[in-house]
């Protein structure tokens, strides 16, 4: 990083030809000493690498869709925008300045160091580092307090980080709630920073794993607990138990991220931070699976459920949808489908008031014609509904 900030501007700054080009905040300092220095620094950073265009990786997803269902809370110190763009139908919010703190709904992840979409809110000089702005400070207290703190990805501690790690580990209530998360943690522990910072975690306390395999064992563990909450619900109730049971065999053949997108994907507007797969709807939809498909089915990619002669969308509500806007989303979804050339699903819908209560508008308002006689348009086909309320009655 510093190197290439040096090559990009070594010719309008000679100065940095007599500075060690791999000590980033050295470098950075030398050029904010001079005039125009600083603004030309910061729009440098943003151009030496792929901060807002690089590919989200597994961890970056998982990270997202975590968050997004309310299971996870994020601080970084990266300046690329990853986590947020980790999601493809949803986006949780970052929080770079005051302003965004005061004005954003979370759940946001939490810039420590500034932000490449904000060149001007980057922290890299030792001015900027010594003295972040001071809702930084606050607000990383109020979030690490009272929290289980996992420090993922950060095996060589960064000396611009450093500081950053020390004052977070002081703000966690106790050393207790410290993980610290890197592939050669255990193995590499005496001659590890990490030992410096915290001489007296607990070998419990470090996790050998690369932030992919930590990750996913966490996403994994929270699916595994929401199954075995609603297992634990159904104890008494041996039909439902069975259903349960066999969902659950096909859903966790599945890796965290895609179970997860698969329930945030079936969802009919969803929330930011509210879980929808730990909802009364999904739990319904997951004993109508294992109702109707006692064989066993796949997740696919698209956020379907597929089985032997069996294509099926699922819709659950979040919050307080109709069944009108479940119907509404089902059609949405069917004409995508026709549009796109895919396959047409049958839907397994759970949730939503108001079934039954009354019709709702037709789709022809006229009442004329038959709907095969139409190339294209909300007549041609209508969504095959199917409610897992009624499968279980």
């Amino acid at each position: 990083m510093a190197s290439r900030i040096v090559a990009r501007l070594s010719p309008a700054f000679p100065i940095l030809d007599d500075i060690d080009a791999t000590d980033l905040p050295a470098v950075a300092d030398a050029i904010a000493g001079l005039e125009g220095g600083e603004s030309a620094l910061l729009q440098a950073i943003v151009g030496v690498a792929e901060f807002t265009t690089a590919t989200p990786n597994y961890a970056h997803k998982l990270l997202s869709v975590l968050m997004l269902e309310g299971v996870v809370d994020v601080l970084t110190t990266n300046w690329d925008n990853c986590i947020e763009r980790g999601s493809a139908d949803e986006r949780p919010s970052a929080v770079v300045t005051s302003h965004d703190l005061s004005n954003i709904t979370p759940p946001s992840v939490l810039k420590i160091h500034g932000c490449a979409t904000q060149p001007q809110s980057l922290l890299v000089t030792s001015a900027h580092l010594a003295a972040p702005p001071q809702w930084v400070i606050d607000e990383t207290r109020h979030r690490l307090g009272a929290a289980t703190v996992a420090f993922v990805g950060i095996g060589d501690i960064a000396g611009y980080v450093r500081l950053r790690i020390a004052e977070a580990i002081s703000g966690v209530g106790a050393i207790e709630n410290i993980r610290v998360v890197s592939p050669g943690i255990v193995t590499g522990w005496t001659s590890s920073p990490w030992a410096e910072l915290i001489p007296d975690l607990a070998a419990t306390q470090r996790i050998a794993a690369t932030a992919d395999e930590f990750l996913e064992q966490l996403g994994r563990a929270y699916v595994l607990g929401v199954l075995g909450d609603i297992a634990l619900e159904f104890a008494d109730h041996p039909n439902f138990l069975a259903a349960v049971r066999n969902a659950q065999a096909s859903i966790t053949a599945n890796d965290a991220l895609r179970i997860l997108v698969w329930a945030r994907r079936a969802a009919v507007m969803p929330h930011a931070g509210v879980a929808v797969f730990d909802s009364e709807s999904m739990t319904v939809i997951l004993c109508a699976l294992g109702v109707l498909l006692p064989g066993g089915f796949y997740l696919d990619a698209s956020g379907t459920v597929r089985a032997p002669e069996t294509y099926l969308q699922i819709l659950v509500s979040s919050g307080r949808a109709s069944a009108s806007r479940m119907q509404r989303e089902a059609q949405n979804r069917l004409s995508a489908a026709r549009t796109e050339g895919r396959e047409v699903p049958r839907f397994l819908v759970a949730g939503g008031i108001g079934w039954g209560l009354g019709p709702t508008l037709p789709a022809d308002i006229l009442d004329e014609g038959r709907g095969d006689d139409v190339l294209d348009g909300p007549l041609n086909q209508r969504p095959d509904i199917q409610r897992a309320e009624d499968v279980l009655a």
